[in-house]
């Protein structure tokens, strides 16, 4: 996510003494990402010393991703069929989504 507000009250608030900026850093939302083992280990050696902040997600791959000076790639592209390619091939198979996700494996 960019451009993402710091909350500073409520449930996924930041206190200002945990970090001090109006916005995070670009990070990953969702429930799994890939790292490379160099990734991972600029980041826990980042993590060594620096404030938690209780939002994983943004900690992780945004905070100590930036600290570390790691970037971030999508690949969703490449391994997530589009959606006009999903309904192409559902109406290639004559609505048969069965068929469809068979194909698809």
């Amino acid at each position: 996510m960019k451009n993402s507000s710091v909350h500073r009250h409520g449930k996924y608030s930041v206190q200002d003494r945990d970090f001090h900026l109006a916005k995070f850093p670009e990070f990953v939302l969702g429930s799994f990402y890939i790292l490379t083992n160099k990734a991972a280990t600029n980041i826990v050696d980042q993590a060594i010393g620096n404030v938690a902040i209780p939002l994983e997600d943004v900690a992780i791959t945004g905070v100590l991703r930036e600290l570390s000076g790691g970037g971030i790639v999508s690949i969703k592209h490449h391994i997530i069929p589009s959606l006009d390619y999903v309904y192409g091939m559902v109406k290639f198979f004559g609505g048969d989504v069965e068929g469809c996700v068979k194909h698809l494996e």
